[in-house]
């Protein structure tokens, strides 16, 4: 199956593998794309994030070709309210009205659709995001004795909805707990203030890394923390695995991955409470943890292989 094109959101000033195409300013979002599908003939669009404006101009078109959207989450509605998650519900229901086929990051996706009423198309298939060539190269180290070290990472945006607050005030319970907060976002300087609060400056900190210096804090953390209210996936929890270290975070999401790899990985939290995080952290701190093994489930599971082969099977058959 040959990919004709992409659409961009802005310019790309470097050579790319396949044609990449972006609308100019005083373009709107529906000419270039009705534009764009014109010159190019498609056979199927593949569109991630649908639920925007390329997402609603193809269902208001008069005969388009299949279309197969990609939800990342449901955010958009469930993290808003009022006005703007009306807003929000009317664009995905009508994206969705569009759609031959609907891929979801995980089945726990699916089911928070489903509970706020959304209409699917009649294909629906769960296809989990695939690890990057960064963590999937062969030669990691994976270090055997990491206690006493760097402790635990934090991994995601300082946004309210990936709750770092919880890991901070849980930090301060635990004795001599150093923890990493790798991230950027509108919470940071609050965390500093309750860092500083806390008395705790000397053992949490907050860094901006690079994705190779967060992947080599992941190499050497004890585990890693994500206490989120809400995670469609989390692509920070499998990164963690693929360097050997569990992980405590947002229980549906953590069911399922330890349900695909076939083996324990962490604590799943059914609280987003300081507290619960604490114990969670402390267990997985006591507990004897085969880190190869959970890195060689981990790449078997979540190969860009096996993804590729799942969307190109996909797309073959809304095709055919």
């Amino acid at each position: 199956m040959e990919t004709v094109g992409v659409l961009s959101p802005v310019p790309i000033g470097r050579k790319t593998p396949v044609p990449v195409f972006s609308r100019a300013e005083n373009d709107t979002a529906t000419s270039f794309y009705e534009r764009l599908l014109e010159r190019l003939e498609p056979e199927v669009v593949l569109m991630h994030h649908f639920a925007h404006q390329i997402g609603v101009a193809h269902a208001r078109m008069n005969a388009p070709p299949p279309a197969v959207g990609v939800a990342h989450s449901w955010h958009s509605i469930t993290f808003s309210s009022g006005e703007a998650r009306a807003e929000a519900r009317a664009r995905a229901e009508e994206a969705l009205g569009g759609l031959r086929a609907l891929v979801s990051m995980s089945r726990h996706c699916v089911s928070e659709g489903e509970e706020l009423g959304l209409s699917y198309p009649s294909v629906v298939e769960t296809i989990y995001h695939p690890l990057q060539p960064l963590y999937s190269r062969d030669d990691l180290n994976l270090s055997e004795d990491r206690s006493g070290r760097t402790g635990i990472a934090y991994l995601g945006s300082l946004i309210p909805r990936k709750n770092p607050e919880a890991l901070v005030e849980a930090a301060a319970a635990i004795p001599e707990l150093d923890v990493v907060l790798a991230g950027h976002g509108e919470l940071e300087g609050n965390l500093r203030d309750l860092i500083t609060s806390l008395s705790v400056g000397n053992r949490v900190g907050i860094r901006h890394l690079n994705d190779v210096q967060v992947r080599n804090l992941l190499l050497r953390s004890e585990a890693m923390c994500l206490p989120s209210r809400s995670e469609t996936f989390g692509l920070a929890y499998i990164e963690a695995l693929a360097c050997g270290t569990p992980v405590v975070g947002f229980g549906p999401t953590l069911r399922e991955i330890d349900e695909e790899m076939g083996v324990e990985i962490g604590e799943a939290l059914d609280s987003s409470d300081s507290e619960e995080v604490a114990a969670a952290i402390e267990r997985v701190r006591e507990a004897t943890w085969d880190r190869p093994l959970l890195r060689r489930r981990t790449l078997e599971a979540f190969s860009l292989r096996g993804a590729t082969d799942r969307y190109v099977d996909l797309l073959r058959r809304v095709v055919g």
